[in-house]
């Protein structure tokens, strides 16, 4: 849990914070020793600075913890800045909590990140942008945004650690000295776009639920032409698909559906699992 009472122009802001905070650290306490392999509990995170991506990919999550489980043997190092008597993962955060997902008990290799704070981050955002799991446009364009209030590097270092260009840092610089102090309100460069624009309203209800009809209409196109009736006539495979891809949000997608169901439907469900636990002999 950080701490301290770091703001940006009066507002705080995460990552500024913890730039700080681990910047202190790095100066003032020395080095403690460097072993190759360490505890997971020892690993920490800071992920408003090293996790572009902005969350968790379950699905390579679950493809990771199937390897370790049935290779016995840990995957390659996860990537770490020692800051004082800290390891915080700058590259690795799949690895990590594949691990936990399947119940690592032993040490893991590690390897020391070589290089300054400022350069850590970049490092940890060009290992994101370039690497098999790739980041999305949005993520790249939100870390690149977050990087700008960050106001510790240049528009260079910026594009080459995102993956944008340098144009559009330069009108991520032109939006941020455009709304003050309430750049660092924004999670999203999309919002802090529109903000800036002078078009950021707050969407109402109905403007919200019709952008997810429009968004869930567009998922839907896009699962019928990748699998055309597959899913539909295969649903066994289908939820064994949807198993290994949202791995430990299952549960969440699962109440979400529920919410989709008639009355009549989900009746039919709890009978038809009724029927086969408990069979007619």
């Amino acid at each position: 849990m950080m701490d301290g009472n770091d703001e940006q122009g009066g507002v705080e802001f995460e990552p500024a914070r913890a730039m700080a905070e681990l910047a202190a650290k790095i100066e003032s306490e020395p080095s403690a020793d460097r072993p190759a392999e360490v505890r997971l509990e020892d690993l920490g995170r800071r992920s408003e600075l090293f996790q572009p991506r902005g969350g968790i990919d379950e699905h390579h999550v679950g493809v990771l913890a199937k390897a370790i489980r049935s290779g016995g043997k840990p995957l390659e190092p996860i990537e770490v800045l020692q800051a004082g008597p800290e390891l915080i993962i700058i590259d690795g955060h799949h690895r990590f909590d594949a691990y936990k997902e399947a119940k690592w008990s032993d040490a893991v290799p590690v390897s020391y990140f070589e290089g300054t704070l400022e350069e850590a981050v970049i490092a940890s955002g060009r290992a994101n942008s370039r690497a098999k799991l790739v980041m999305r446009q949005p993520e790249r364009l939100n870390y690149a945004w977050r990087l700008t209030l960050l106001e510790r590097l240049s528009k260079a270092q910026i594009a080459d650690a995102s993956g944008v260009g340098t144009s559009t840092v330069a009108n991520m610089r032109t939006a941020k000295n455009k709304l003050e102090d309430r750049a660092f309100e924004f999670n999203s460069w999309g919002q802090a776009q529109r903000a800036a624009n002078e078009t950021d309203e707050d969407m109402s209800d109905d403007q919200l639920e019709q952008w997810k009809e429009q968004l869930a209409d567009r998922w839907a196109e896009d699962l019928s032409r990748k699998f055309g009736p597959k899913m539909v006539n295969l649903p066994e495979i289908a939820a064994m698909a949807l198993e290994r891809y949202f791995g430990r949000r299952l549960s969440d997608v699962a109440e979400e559906l529920l919410g989709h169901l008639s009355d009549d439907q989900l009746d039919a469900i709890l009978e038809e699992q009724a029927d086969r636990h408990n069979p007619d002999f």
